[in-house]
Parts: structure tokens; C-alpha cells; sequence
């Protein structure tokens, strides 16, 4: 009774075995055959220049179908997530007014993702036309300020110089079609009566509220030069030579200047015609000439 037990014990891990083994030999037999399954790949964008964002280069992911055989597609299973860098340099660029697209050839593509697939691991297909990126750059355009002011001094001062604006410009980015149009912004109207000394304001330049954006900023600061004056007269003497003959002149000066000034620094520039010479003063100090006499000699004939 015994013995027959374990001859029919004998039996049955012979049929194990022999089933093991089948089983075995089927699943590598299964394996060496080839097989298509679809992956996802993650696709990353290197050696971006400086002046474009990485933002505009996201990682992104891609569905392909690879073929390999059942090895092959265990090995790659077993290892990291599959990370495909696409070099910036190899990607072409097309323009439409303020947008640029790039995009990478397919063969380049293919020739990336290869490199990171097992040998025995081949690209079957994939959707070309989700390796794209776009992005808007807007161009950039410096325009001049231009002040919109009303003033007026209180009696004994006045304006002596150049009203200072700054800064006196912007940097505006936008639309192509719409920068084109705008060549200066104006700030909006201020009014200031009895001024008494120089006056520095803060003035909001005038722009739609929906066109903020494009512009570097939304202010400006103007500075009114104003000055305590005195009525100043002066005499400058003039000498020149015209065909062998010496003219002389002294020209008396009248002006505003501010109450410290006593001497006015003056240069007489001058232009000759055939019956006169024509006085060109030019005053250096701050002020604000009321006349001068004469302006012209004649020439002896």
C-alpha cells in the first residue's frame, strides 16, 4: 500500500515538473515574439536662451506606439520613467506678426527618443503635431512725454528755465498694429496758479484703462523752475570788421533774471546782409530777455 503511494507520488511531481517546464518554455518562446503597446514619454525642452522664458517651453507628455519583443519591452518597463531632452538649437522658427512658433522636425524627434529606448525597441508612430510651441512677443517702442500744463506765477516770479520732465519717456510694448499708431503720450491737464517757488508734481499720463499694460509706466514727474525776479539792465560792447572797415556798438540789455543775479553772462552773435549787420544775442544765464537795442547797424556804403 505504501509503495503504491509513493509511486503515485513519483507520478505527479514528474507531471508537475513537466508542466513547470512547458509552462516555462511557452513564456519565453511568448517573450521572443514582438510586440506594439502605446508608452508615455516626457518631453523637455534644453538649452533655452536667456531672453525667452522657460514657461513658454513646458514639459510636456507624449503618447507612441513602440514595437520590441517581450524582453526588450520588460527591460524598458523595469526602468526610470523615460525623460526625452529636445535641443532648442534644432528647432525651427515661423513668425506671424507678434507670434513665434517653433517647432522640431519629426526625424529629429525620433533620432531624441531612440537614443533612450532599448536597443531591441523600435518607434512605430506618434502624433507630430503636438510638438509645437508658440509664444507672443510683443515689440517695444520709446515715446516722448508731453506735458499739458496751465500756470501762472505770483507777482515777482516767473519761470526761468526749462520745465524738466522725468522721465521724459516711456518704453511701450504691444500689438504691432496698434504701437505703430501712438507716437507720444501726453499727461493729463494739470492747473497751478500763484506759484512762488519751483514746484515738482506727479502727474498721471493719459492712456485707456485697458492700455496700461503696454506702457512702462503710468506716471511722471514735471519740475517748474520758478524763481523770485528783478528787472536787470546792461550794456555790452560789440566789435567786428566787415571789408576792411571796423564797426563798434553798445547794446543795452533788458531782462528778467532771478534776484541774485548782477551780472548777466552774454554773447552777441551776429549775421551780415548787404546793408546791415543783424544782432543774434545769445544769454547764458538763466533769465528772460524783455529787449535789447539796437538790433542792427548799418553799413557804410
Amino acid at each position: 500500500m505504501i509503495a503504491k503511494k509513493l509511486k503515485s507520488s513519483r507520478k505527479f511531481r514528474v507531471f508537475l515538473i513537466a508542466l513547470l517546464l512547458s509552462a516555462f518554455l511557452w513564456f519565453i518562446n511568448h517573450l521572443t515574439r514582438e510586440f506594439n503597446v502605446n508608452v508615455n514619454i516626457d518631453l523637455h525642452v534644453k538649452n533655452i536662451p536667456e531672453y525667452y522664458h522657460t514657461a513658454n517651453f513646458p514639459d510636456t507628455s507624449l503618447q507612441i506606439e513602440i514595437s520590441g519583443s517581450g524582453f526588450g519591452l520588460i527591460r524598458y518597463y523595469l526602468k526610470d520613467k523615460t525623460i526625452v531632452d529636445l535641443d532648442f538649437n534644432q528647432f525651427s522658427q515661423q513668425d506671424a506678426e507678434d507670434k513665434h512658433i517653433f517647432y522640431i522636425q519629426k526625424v529629429d524627434i525620433v533620432s531624441a527618443i531612440q537614443k533612450e529606448l532599448p536597443g531591441s525597441i523600435t518607434i512605430r508612430e506618434f502624433d507630430y503635431s503636438n510638438i509645437s510651441y508658440s509664444l507672443t512677443a510683443y515689440p517695444t517702442k520709446k515715446i516722448p512725454v508731453i506735458t499739458n500744463l496751465s500756470y501762472s506765477c505770483a507777482e515777482g516770479y516767473m519761470v526761468l528755465g526749462d520745465i524738466l520732465i522725468n522721465p521724459d519717456s516711456v518704453l511701450l510694448e504691444g500689438p504691432s498694429k496698434t504701437i505703430q499708431t501712438i507716437d507720444s503720450i501726453l499727461c493729463a491737464p494739470v492747473s497751478l496758479d500763484n506759484l512762488e517757488d519751483t514746484t515738482k508734481i506727479n502727474v498721471k499720463l493719459q492712456m485707456n484703462e485697458k492700455d496700461e499694460w503696454m506702457f512702462s509706466r503710468n506716471t511722471t514727474d514735471v519740475v517748474i523752475p520758478v524763481t523770485k525776479v528783478k528787472r536787470l539792465t546792461w550794456t555790452e560792447s560789440f566789435q567786428t570788421e566787415v571789408n576792411g572797415k571796423l564797426y563798434s556798438e553798445n547794446i543795452v540789455f533788458e531782462a528778467w533774471v532771478p534776484v541774485y543775479v548782477n551780472k548777466v553772462q552774454t554773447r552777441i552773435r551776429h549775421k551780415t546782409s548787404e546793408k546791415e549787420i543783424i544782432f543774434r544775442p545769445q544769454i547764458n544765464t538763466p533769465s528772460r530777455l524783455i529787449s535789447f537795442s539796437p538790433v542792427s547797424i548799418p553799413l557804410d556804403k
